[in-house]
């Protein structure tokens, strides 16, 4: 696998059973790694955690050997999308590349993937019957309103009405 990575290959990260020594190993840490090269030229593995270079880092070796890594995609293969365009692309098309274990949100689709006919329709019909259901909800409320005007115009005991 090591000759096989590629620099801006970008995975998670599990750590094996025999490395979590540590109460909290993924305090401070994503476990979603991108392999970077060094000026020499070697690649090695940086976690997503910060964004200005605090990160943890891994050998390649040192990753296949405290954990297991997955390769999810090569950041040049992939374009940033919105947290808004995600309606647009299937579930499966869409690659969460957030960080700080989901406070910074950010996700991503690959350069060749097109809009989803079948997402799109699913969240218009939800769309739809959530609005519905607003409706509903606001005509209840429209004649509970109703009643309780009917009700303080009848002279009931003021105190027996809540508003």
């Amino acid at each position: 696998m090591k000759n096989e990575i590629k620099e801006l290959d970008y995975f998670t990260f599990k750590y094996n059973q025999d490395y979590l020594t540590n109460p909290f190993p993924y305090h401070w840490f994503d476990g979603k790694l991108i392999a970077r090269k060094t000026t020499s030229g070697e690649i090695f593995l940086e976690d997503t955690y910060w964004d200005y270079g605090d990160n943890k880092t891994f050998t390649i070796e040192e990753a296949l050997e405290k954990g297991v890594l997955t390769f999810v995609c090569n950041l040049n293969d992939v374009k940033e999308i919105s947290e808004y365009d995600i309606v647009y692309y299937a579930d499966v098309d869409i690659i969460n590349l957030s960080h700080q274990h989901g406070h910074y949100i950010k996700y991503a689709i690959r350069n060749n993937v097109t809009r989803s006919k079948e997402k799109m329709t699913t969240v218009i019909i939800d769309r739809i019957r959530t609005a519905e259901q607003k409706i509903e909800s606001c005509k209840r409320n429209i004649e509970n309103w109703n009643s309780k005007l009917k009700e303080i115009d009848n002279g009931v005991d003021l105190n027996k009405i809540y508003i």
